[in-house]
């Protein structure tokens, strides 16, 4: 019976102590935020503020993209600008080069005429010079019957 008296005078410190938070303001504030509703609104704020922050994060995401992108576009562009400078210089070297491939034709054609020509002058520099041997040759034979004949003609007149 002493532990019925005990737990009865328990209880109704308890239920007292309960009737007095009842009607406090923390009580009815505890009350608020312990209720289905507040829960379900707390949940809804939390899911939106979460929602917000993974849309943030999305937006930077495709504001980095869009910059990236920007970029990456300007660097094209600047290659394709350089590609087509490159074709254009290359065009260029390729007129330079073939220009300079019928030049070297034309100079080869040049050397082949100079070399037909110097055979021409190298065959009648031999056939001069072959005529001017047989000129010399004749001449000094005309002069050594010269001298045959001085001789002659000094033998009888000493005779």
């Amino acid at each position: 019976l002493r532990q019925k008296t005990e737990a009865s005078v328990v209880i109704q410190i308890y239920v007292r102590t309960w009737l007095e938070l009842r009607h406090s303001g923390w009580w009815k504030l505890m009350r608020k935020f312990l209720s289905p509703e507040f829960q379900r609104v707390a949940q809804r704020e939390k899911l939106e503020r979460e929602a917000r922050e993974k849309i943030e994060k999305v937006l930077e995401e495709l504001e980095k993209v869009k910059k990236e992108k920007v970029e990456l576009n300007t660097q094209v562009d600047k290659l394709n600008g350089d590609a087509e400078l490159f074709q254009l210089e290359i065009r260029r070297q390729r007129e330079k080069y073939e220009e300079m491939q019928r030049d070297i034709a034309a100079v080869y054609d040049d050397c082949k005429k100079h070399d037909i020509e110097k055979e021409k002058f190298m065959d009648q520099l031999n056939e001069r010079e072959k005529e001017y041997k047989k000129t010399k040759d004749e001449a000094t034979q005309v002069q050594n019957e010269i001298k045959l004949m001085e001789l002659k003609i000094a033998d009888i007149q000493n005779e």
